[in-house]
């Protein structure tokens, strides 16, 4: 029979094994900080969650090349309106080794800081992630709104 030791080391083990796979959340837990910096309005937060070298294709821009132009990008959505929810749904992720993948639905709802009417912008996204030093970044962002649906026919 083992020693009453060797079975509390073995479980202290298994314990902080667990605790390190529940720490590590992958893309989804990237996805979550971006979710509360965005709440926060935290532009060098949310800055942070994107690699050096990350690429964004965000609703109005092209592509971004870099965590400073992603930071300038989020800088001046924010300066318009007070973040009133950040939701992000129907998401899927996937992990392989250092690399993880993301897609799903977003929902961001905004307060005008001139005034007037809340705005909702819907959309989807999907992501790659990476670990990098041991954290979790964005190294590709995609986010894009739906075209309206064409004037009906005459």
């Amino acid at each position: 029979m083992p020693s009453r030791r060797i079975v509390l080391a073995a479980a202290l083990l298994v314990a902080i094994a667990g605790f390190a796979v529940a720490a590590d959340e992958g893309p989804a837990g990237l996805d979550q900080a971006w979710k509360k910096a965005m709440l926060a309005q935290d532009v060098n937060a949310i800055a942070n969650l994107y690699a050096a070298d990350a690429i964004m294709f965000s609703p109005d821009q092209m592509m971004l090349k870099g965590r400073e132009a992603i930071r300038k990008d989020y800088e001046e959505l924010l300066k318009t309106g007070r973040v009133l929810s950040a939701d992000l749904t129907d998401t899927h992720y996937e992990t392989h080794g250092d690399v993880g993948l993301a897609y799903g639905h977003f929902m961001i709802k905004m307060a005008p800081k001139a005034g007037g009417d809340p705005i909702t912008m819907e959309g989807r996204f999907s992501s790659v992630a990476k670990k990098v030093g041991g954290k979790w970044q964005y190294a590709v962002d995609h986010a894009s709104v739906p075209l309206p649906p064409p004037p009906p026919a005459k």
